[in-house]
């Protein structure tokens, strides 16, 4: 689970089975403060959600072998995932205080494993001897490499500067040779250089870095298909509940009027009954086609999304993943949060998303090495920070023995929680407090 910005984001990893299917739901559950929250929550406007496979496993030696262009771009993916595992080396290093020579030795590693991937890249004559598209593809790939070891290189120097490490520190001064080594490749190759001093630069750099991003990471894009359940079933609940209120008003139409009917009603009576039944047919067609929606979007969800494999890797295009999607937002009684004790008290907003997913076997995928879905939610929480007061507060503290004010920004307190379930009632839970300022989510606690 992590932040940027107003927008909260969680991911959710899961293994694609070898044989048969899985099972398995997702909840996420977050409870605003009613005073924060408008009237009517659009949740699905401010949502976005997407599943696609993980980037593959790389075994063995980090090499770029030359196949085809997917190929090229999933063993791409497969060294990048290496840089970001070394990273998380790294901060698991700085939060153990291991020794400075073994962090030393991370940031080597990184910069070997992107040689060692150049290093296999076919030279002079063979180079030539390729495909258009698959030497352009490989030159896109050593360009995407270089990029993500420059994010590695920023990402160990933001943990370097959490952690206060001095300048002749091993690990800063292993950083800043490996990103002195990679400028001075950048500019043999004629690429962009990022430098301080340049804005425009720096713009269109990041602009480079996400094409790039995207052009690799479409090869691991299932092809999706998604549709919203009320708009799908709209029209046979409307028809089921048009018959219903049709038989309703029918029954009155019928009643027995004339002189031989054993039960006999006047004229008036029957012209009362035939005006109020006309007039209750739309508004019981309107409530059966509601209750009916509503029992059909409790069984199979508000969404239903299929994702298949792409044609480019399975002609046959066989269904991978499976989901039902739910989000609703409702205003619940909650507990006080200094006294339980005295029940549920206070008001707020309920978001509640929960998705139950079904993954079958894909043999297709498998063997380019992609064994595992990545689930990702994303949730703008901008509307609810925009309803936050910009006020600040003064809090009195001691500086020796002078009293000295310090202005607090206000924040809101949003209890946030991830929840996995599995088919044998497995259950992993995540729980947080989202901080929130006027100006976006100040952090996760």
């Amino acid at each position: 689970m992590s932040s940027d910005g107003a927008r909260l984001e969680w991911v959710v990893l899961a293994d694609i089975p070898d044989a048969d299917e899985s099972r398995y739901t997702v909840e996420f559950a977050l409870e605003v403060p009613a005073t924060l929250a408008g009237p009517e929550e659009d949740v699905w406007a401010r949502t976005q959600i997407f599943t696609r496979l993980r980037s593959p496993s790389e075994e063995g030696a980090p090499e770029l072998a030359v196949r085809d262009v997917d190929g090229l771009r999933r063993d791409a993916l497969g060294i990048a995932h290496r840089l970001k595992l070394l990273r998380d080396d790294f901060a698991r290093g700085l939060d153990s205080r291991a020794d400075p020579t073994l962090l030393d030795d991370v940031i080597d590693r990184a910069g070997e494993i992107v040689a060692h991937a150049r290093a296999s890249v076919p030279r002079g004559a063979a180079r030539e001897q390729l495909l258009g598209d698959v030497r352009h593809e490989l030159e896109l790939a050593d360009e995407f490499l270089s990029v993500r070891l420059l994010d590695f290189c920023a990402a160990i120097e933001k943990l370097c500067d959490r952690d206060l490490l001095p300048a002749d520190s091993p690990a800063r001064v292993a950083n800043t040779a490996l990103l002195r080594r990679e400028l001075d490749a950048r500019r043999e190759r004629g690429w962009m250089i990022p430098a301080a001093d340049g804005r425009a630069e720096l713009s269109r750099y990041l602009a480079r870095a996400g094409r790039l991003k995207a052009h690799f990471q479409n090869v691991l894009y299932l092809d999706a298909e998604a549709a919203m359940t009320d708009s799908r079933l709209r029209n046979w609940t409307a028809v089921v509940a048009a018959c219903l209120a049709a038989a309703f008003w029918l029954g009155f139409t019928l009643l027995p009027i004339g002189p031989d009917a054993k039960v006999k009603i006047g004229i008036g009576t029957f012209s009362v009954l035939f005006a109020v039944s006309y007039a209750l047919k739309d508004r019981i067609k309107e409530l059966v086609r509601l209750w009916l929606l509503g029992e059909l979007v409790r069984r199979y969800g508000q969404r239903a999304v299929t994702l298949r494999v792409p044609e480019r890797i399975d002609p046959r295009r066989p269904v991978v993943v499976e989901t039902r999607e739910t989000f609703n937002a409702r205003f619940v009684a909650v507990p006080d949060a200094l006294n339980e004790g005295l029940g549920r008290t206070q008001r707020a907003l309920s978001l509640v998303f929960k998705m139950a997913t079904r993954v079958h076997a894909a043999p297709g995928v498998a063997k380019h090495g992609m064994h595992r879905l990545k689930h990702v939610f994303r949730y703008d929480l901008s509307g609810i920070c925009a309803r936050l007061g910009d006020s600040q507060r003064s809090v009195p503290v001691l500086d020796g023995d002078d009293i000295t004010l310090v202005a607090v920004q206000k924040e809101a307190w949003v209890p946030v929680g991830l929840t996995v379930r599995g088919a044998d009632g497995e259950e992993r839970e995540l729980r947080r407090d989202l901080v929130l300022t006027r100006s976006g989510i100040a952090r996760l606690e």
